[in-house]
């Protein structure tokens, strides 16, 4: 993609952030997530697609091919809009299904910045623009907040007490992501702690059900808190934020993961 025409066209998003973000506590992913500009038109991306998927590069044993993308649109649990494509890749004599989810429209705080994708067989990885922890945060909270008991993303949990546990965030950076989040998707700005961090929530039987489906597909498992644990984390982590959004004077704080939030002199 970043060897194509269409390299500024897409930024990096989703589960695989973590690599080149370098977190330990990889989450495992089916797909891939990009953010995208231009047309969101499914026939304009289709051939993007195929462009992207007919260009000659070094050899590394996968064929993609240009003929089999077909592209869809989707609505994951009413939260985001966007345009899947599927790729068949092969390897060999295997065949392997890739799905590509690209969103269009969201703001990104702060701006995106290139970084290299680590490689396999190369010593150096290609160059593209990944999605700001700040802004990851807010996308996921924000699903929180709109889809309440509802939701059954336990994703989205792990993935913002993962970035609390290994990124410094400043919180005039963290509210502005919020805020602009908030802002896009039209939702209004919780001004009390929302459903889906609660302890009605952590104490759900059907929710503690999700979130152990979730771990056991997790590589370092045993090492995962339970729900409750995880929600009273994030409660601590994003929760200051948001309260100072709607401040006449607002603080001036940074989170770091072993000290928490503490005033910036």
């Amino acid at each position: 993609m970043v060897e194509s025409a269409h390299r500024d066209r897409f930024i990096l998003k989703g589960a695989m952030l973590y690599i080149p973000w370098n977190l330990d506590d990889k989450r495992t992913t089916m797909d891939l997530d990009l953010l995208g500009f231009g047309s969101p038109d499914l026939e304009n991306l289709s051939q993007a697609f195929r462009q992207i998927c007919g260009v000659e590069i070094v050899d590394d044993g996968l064929t993609f091919d240009p003929e089999s993308v077909t592209v869809m649109p989707i609505r994951e649990e009413s939260v985001y809009d966007g345009i899947r494509v599927v790729i068949r890749v092969a390897l060999g004599t295997m065949l392997i299904r890739l799905q590509v989810d690209v969103g269009f429209g969201d703001q990104i705080v702060p701006e995106p910045q290139p970084s290299e994708f680590p490689a396999l067989l190369a010593e150096h990885g290609p160059v593209i623009r990944l999605y700001s922890p700040e802004t990851v945060i807010a996308e996921k909270f924000n699903a929180m907040v709109l889809l309440g008991m509802a939701n059954s993303r336990m994703k989205d949990y792990f993935d913002i007490w993962m970035l609390s546990r290994n990124f410094t965030i400043e919180e005039t950076v963290l509210r502005e992501a919020i805020r602009q989040t908030f802002a896009k998707r039209q939702t209004a700005l919780p001004e009390t702690e929302p459903i889906g961090l609660s302890t009605e929530f952590a104490s759900n039987e059907s929710k503690q059900r999700q979130w152990q489906g979730f771990v056991r597909r997790q590589r370092k498992q045993d090492s995962l808190p339970n729900l409750a644990e995880v929600l009273a984390a994030i409660r601590g982590f994003i929760m200051p934020a948001v309260v100072e959004i709607s401040a006449t004077t607002p603080s001036s704080m940074i989170w770091t993961p072993d000290q928490g939030w503490r005033q910036t002199t």
